[in-house]
């Protein structure tokens, strides 16, 4: 199931299957339960990509929830039976 309304970043493009947001100084990070975070400017294609966020291989459990702080971009599960949380150093994520 595709999302309601679709977040449009650039007249061309829409990000999908959107879990979580958080943003810094105008750059916005989608959570996707593809297992991606995708990177981009309002309005425009600068700063954009897409980064493989919390899966690995066979593993299902996929960070969907953001949380920006000053050092790292966390992720939390949402699975029935199991909860993780997920990071990565925000200087490995932000341009």
């Amino acid at each position: 199931m595709g999302s309601q309304d679709n977040f449009w970043i650039d007249k061309d493009s829409s990000i999908d299957r959107v879990q979580g947001v958080a943003a810094h100084e105008g750059l916005y990070l989608f959570s996707g339960s593809g297992g991606t975070l995708d990177l981009a400017r309002v309005g425009s294609q600068t700063d954009r990509d897409t980064l493989t966020w919390g899966r690995t291989d066979d593993d299902i459990h996929i960070p969907e929830d953001l949380y920006l702080s000053a050092s790292n971009v966390y992720g939390q599960t949402e699975e029935r039976n199991d909860r993780y949380v997920f990071w990565a150093s925000r200087a490995d994520v932000l341009p």
